[in-house]
């Protein structure tokens, strides 16, 4: 067979193979012979491994039966080209093969395991991490990022990326994108995930950092749970990209400019591994609540503080689908269980081994769980070609419930996919009746918010992640953004209380406090009481600590005065000159000759100044408006409209 021929898959055999049963020829079934003398195509004769299937590639979509040689895959998939023997151009493949190898004896043993009825599954630390690596791996690997890097010329490259991967490859040498995607799966293949976590430093200096950092994420920042239905008429589906799915909030913005509709900000509460039809994988987000863990004062502070970081400043007041799953961190060899209380086992030495055990129990949830699930795998599956299922009853009943159900959160359209998105929709509803449902499809238009210079807005986060290494640590290369966190540390005093990510969640929650104290009274037409709850608000404000005030003067200027574009304040404080430089800055380096009162009423009284010279330049309100209201409250609006307003309330107080 020709290497180009040879059939790939990105979802391995040994999990296709649990959504399949063995082939029985039709023709023979209906005349009641037990042998089949028909001729039957490759991988479909009898008790061959068969799976039921939709091809979604067909007008309209049809239900059909496929070898599980061929699904989940295509031909010469992980072919590389430019190399000169067919080893080398197979390289990736055979790479997989020892990989799936190795791992698929930990996913027999977990499947295995429920369907003997345990409870509960062990592994050890090194299987754990296998798995881990493993997940990110069936993600890094799929149809979407064969789209992605699959390409023989850099520009032909259209990730939000682009400058950065383009500039990677000049400093590497890489010829095509597909050679950095290679190149990454062969770091991530070859990585040993030490216990001390050294191979966390080492991975970003092997490969496309940006990925690093996101597999980082992948493998820390998630908690694992095995989760079954309860109802055993329940199960899941199996689609092309279901290991690249996550839950959570997705935010689109219209560029102000091109007028162009794109994503903007994401945020994932949960993403998932199909294991098999009665079992599921949930990866949940450290920043979700954790009832044991809370019972610890500074664990429940530094989670509310990433949570914020990550999902609340982002996206606002945001609750997971999936929120009340009943789920919870895996328990392990060197604690226990006291009361509601994690306690450290009197012998733990505080280090890792690799024989840690991890007992991972099977959860068993409710229908309606089970349903927010396929509905995630079904929502994300329109630019799939395929999607599997075991029983065909169960799966109609997971599509009727789909395509009539809510769609607060599912089924969508808008944006620049729109008739895509409903054609995908139409063609589920189409299926379903050709299955003989006689549920009607549900949906609903979406109209995206103006909002962003998306140019802008991509510039600033290549910014931030040239100063931001991606093991979060800063880079201390010679960068003027560097002032910034100088004059942080110099305000802290402290280094032991540095904590720029609370930090900044207070300042901002300050700023949002102050906009609002005063829209009351805008409101209500009290100048004069405007006035003095300004200075009543300052003396409360001012008790905080120097780097906090000077940080929420930052962000009260950057709500009112529009530079709010989709970025996070943690992006903007650092990349965003409009909001990182401001004349407080000038007092601030100063905070050695003056008290903490004088100097923050020095940095109070200059940036309102700033708000008088902002005005007097003829700055343009209209667009900066069009963001308040699309992004904060009206009552920004409100203050915005006082702050004009100078000839009637005297700004500086």
């Amino acid at each position: 067979m020709s290497v180009k021929n040879e059939y790939q898959h990105f979802i391995p055999q040994f999990l296709i193979k649990n959504f399949a049963y063995p082939f029985k020829c039709p023709e023979a079934e209906l005349a009641g012979k037990k042998k089949c003398k028909c001729r039957h195509e490759k991988g479909k004769y009898p008790n061959d491994p068969v799976v039921n299937c939709v091809n979604l590639q067909t007008t309209p979509f049809s239900i059909d039966v496929r070898p599980v040689k061929r699904i989940f895959g295509s031909p010469g998939m992980y072919l590389d080209p430019n190399q000169p023997t067919t080893g080398q151009q197979r390289r990736i493949e055979s790479m997989f093969s020892k990989l799936e190898s190795h791992t698929s004896s930990i996913f027999r043993k977990i499947v295995k395991s429920y369907e003997a009825g345990d409870r509960a599954i062990s592994l050890t630390r090194l299987e754990r991490d296998d798995v881990r690596k493993f997940f990110f791996i069936l993600k890094y690997r799929g149809s979407s990022f064969h789209r992605r890097f699959y390409h023989d010329r850099a520009s032909d490259y259209n990730a939000d990326d682009r400058e950065r991967l383009h500039e990677y490859m000049r400093q590497r040498g890489f010829s095509t994108p597909r050679d950095v995607w290679y190149h990454n799966l062969e770091c991530i293949m070859n990585l040993k995930m030490d216990v001390k976590g050294e191979w966390r430093k080492e991975l970003p200096r092997q490969m496309f950092s940006d990925d690093a950092r996101w597999f980082l994420i992948h493998v820390s920042f998630f908690y694992m749970a095995l989760c079954t239905p309860v109802d055993p008429q329940d199960e899941f589906v199996l689609t092309d990209n279901c290991y690249n799915i996550f839950e959570g909030p997705n935010t689109f913005i219209k560029d102000e400019s091109t007028g162009e509709e794109h994503g903007s900000y994401h945020g994932s509460f949960h993403e998932f591994a199909t294991i098999s039809p009665r079992l599921v994988v949930v990866l949940r987000s450290l920043a979700l609540p954790d009832r044991r863990e809370d019972m610890d004062p500074e664990v429940k502070k530094w989670r509310q503080e990433t949570y914020d970081a990550a999902y609340g400043e982002p996206f606002g007041p945001w609750k997971s689908l999936l929120h009340d799953l009943p789920i919870e961190k895996a328990t392990n060899s060197y604690s226990q269980i006291v009361g509601d209380y994690i306690v450290q086992l009197p012998e733990y030495d505080g280090k890792f081994r690799p024989n840690d055990k991890f007992i991972f129990p099977y959860y068993p949830i409710s229908p309606r769980h089970v349903q927010i699930l396929n509905n995630l795998f079904l929502e994300n599956a329109d630019r799939s070609d395929t999607l599997a299922f075991k029983n065909q009853t169960i799966f109609l009943k997971i599509l009727e419930a789909y395509i009539s159900g809510p769609c607060e959160s599912f089924k969508i359209a808008g944006g620049p996919d729109k008739e895509f998105r409903l054609k995908y929709l139409q063609g589920l509803e189409a299926l379903a009746k050709n299955m003989g449902s006689q549920k009607t499809l549900l949906y609903r238009e979406m109209v995206i918010p103006w909002g962003i210079d998306s140019k802008r807005f991509i510039e600033k986060q290549v910014a931030y992640r040239e100063l931001i290494g991606p093991t979060g640590e800063i880079s201390r290369q010679n960068n003027p953004r560097l002032e910034f966190f100088d004059i942080y540390e110099k305000l802290h005093k402290k280094k032991a209380d540095l904590n720029p990510l609370g930090d900044i969640g207070l300042a901002r929650r300050m700023a949002l406090f102050h906009i609002e104290v005063e829209a009351e009274s805008i409101i209500a037409g009290q100048l004069e009481a405007l006035l003095a709850a300004r200075k009543s608000l300052q003396s409360v404000l001012q008790t905080s600590n120097c780097a906090i005030y000077w940080l929420y003067l930052k962000l009260w200027r950057k709500y009112l005065f529009g530079d709010a574009d989709g970025s996070s304040d943690l992006v903007d404080l650092i990349a965003d000159d409009k909001v990182r430089v401001g004349p407080e800055d000038a007092f601030a380096k100063t905070a050695h000759v003056c008290s903490e009162n004088a100097l923050k009423n020095l940095m109070f009284i200059s940036v309102c100044q700033d708000f008088i010279l902002r005005k007097g330049k003829g700055r343009v309100y209209g667009k900066a408006v069009q963001r308040f209201l699309s992004i904060h409250r009206i009552s920004l609006f409100i203050i915005m409209l006082s702050f004009l307003r100078q000839e009637v309330i005297n700004i500086a107080g």
